[in-house]
């Protein structure tokens, strides 16, 4: 019965509490910090890669998740980008490019 249990806590830790996701890859985390960790290691030069501008009218933000939750609400005739490599979808071009460096680095 021990076993079960770390069984169970195993996937709670690692895989049913993973709040914080990644906005350029498939990454979870079930804390802040190591979001931030992932993000500072895998995507170090993400920023640089991302135009603040909507492709598709005058909306600006610096925030890349504002940025994206805007694409999906007030464009939902637009389709989005999807990867090749893994089938990660995003609205905005710019975005994308950042994603497909997580592909190069592997």
């Amino acid at each position: 019965m021990i076993h079960s249990f770390a069984l169970v806590s195993h996937v709670n830790e690692a895989h049913k509490r993973q709040k914080f996701r990644c906005f350029l890859c498939w990454h979870s985390s079930p804390k802040a910090k190591k979001l931030v960790g992932h993000m500072r290691d895998v995507h170090a030069n993400w920023k640089a890669t991302i135009s603040p501008k909507c492709m598709y009218c005058s909306f600006e933000s610096t925030d890349v998740v504002r940025l994206e939750r805007h694409g999906r609400s007030e464009h939902p005739e637009v389709e989005a980008f999807t990867c090749f490599e893994c089938g990660f979808q995003v609205f905005h071009q710019s975005v994308m490019a950042a994603h497909s460096v997580v592909h190069k680095q592997t």
